[in-house]
């Protein structure tokens, strides 16, 4: 269809481009009746739903635009919180004391369009009410998520602690090992020290005993010469 489309003629083309341009014309009509009564501004925001009152801020920013129409948008803004922060508290008093005061009438407002059940009608008409409760549904789910993905971590790090102490407890006992084997070995050198210092001492024990026995014939000896001499005597 795109191909013939090209091919045709603009004489034969000119009956469908011109049905064309009387349907959209009356569409954008029709379009700007819609959106001039309020209907379209209707569907996108309840018109029962409280407006939200200013900040502070945008209170002085709006006055601030006022004053300088003729600088663009972008150094309006700029100039505004230029001229905020450089307000004393009590230039800022009135600014922020009737934002205060707004907010609260308008939370308590707000309190009143939900229990008149309004919101909730609004949202069902609109569709909102699905939407929320996909919003919903995905916040479960990434909250889901995101508690699967701290339980994993925590398991990760306890996994990390306990190889951490396993390889402590490892040392631990390596060390009291080497300590135990230092100590056989400090004990093993100071008996071979006793013993190398007791060599001469037992030498020379030993060379006593093997004179000893030398000595007592000699002395026997003696003896039976003198009760020989006194035999004959």
């Amino acid at each position: 269809a795109a191909a013939e489309w090209k091919g045709l003629h603009e004489l034969r083309k000119a009956p469908f481009q011109n049905a064309y341009e009387i349907e959209k014309k009356k569409y954008e009509e029709a379009f700007k009746a819609y959106t001039d009564s309020g209907k379209l501004a209707a569907w996108k925001r309840d018109p029962e739903k409280p407006t939200q009152p200013l900040t502070a801020y945008l209170r002085f920013a709006a006055e601030v635009r006022k004053q300088n129409p003729q600088v663009k948008m972008t150094e309006q803004s700029k100039l505004a919180a230029t001229q905020w922060k450089a307000l004393s508290p009590e230039a800022k008093a009135p600014y922020e004391q009737k934002a205060a005061v707004e907010a609260k009438t308008w939370k308590e407002a707000m309190e009143k369009y939900k229990a008149s059940g309004k919101e909730a009608a609004f949202k069902e008409k609109t569709g909102r009410d699905v939407q929320d409760k996909l919003k919903a549904k995905k916040a479960a789910k990434e909250a889901q998520l995101k508690e699967k993905e701290q339980a994993a971590k925590a398991k990760a790090k306890e996994r990390v602690t306990a190889k951490k102490a396993k390889e402590t407890e490892m040392k631990l006992r390596m060390k009291a090992r080497a300590d135990v084997k230092k100590a056989k070995e400090a004990e093993k050198t100071t008996k071979d020290a006793q013993l190398t210092a007791n060599k001469p001492k037992a030498k020379a024990k030993t060379t006593a005993k093997a004179k000893a026995p030398a000595a007592k014939p000699r002395a026997k000896s003696k003896v039976s010469e003198e009760t020989k001499a006194s035999t004959e005597t």
